[in-house]
């Protein structure tokens, strides 16, 4: 997801000029942000369900990305 978020902060710095900090702030939103995984992480350890845990972490995961996808998508066009 970071991966997402750095390449779509870079292309709209190629297409747009906007400020440091907007960019920054641009695409970090999405259901599942990088505490909420560090949080579910440790709550997956305390219960001995971590393979639970991070096989919902994969699927959120998945559809965070896809959702700053159509969110960069959007801020190119």
């Amino acid at each position: 997801m970071s991966y997402v978020k750095a390449k779509g902060e870079a292309a709209i710095a190629t297409a747009k000029q906007l400020p440091h900090a907007v960019l920054n702030r641009l695409f970090k939103g999405g259901l599942l942000t990088f505490e909420l995984r560090m949080t579910a992480l440790v709550v997956g350890l305390l219960v001995h369900q971590l393979a639970v845990i991070v096989a919902i972490i994969a699927l959120l995961a998945t559809f965070t990305a896809l959702q700053r996808l159509v969110r960069i998508s959007k801020a190119l066009t």
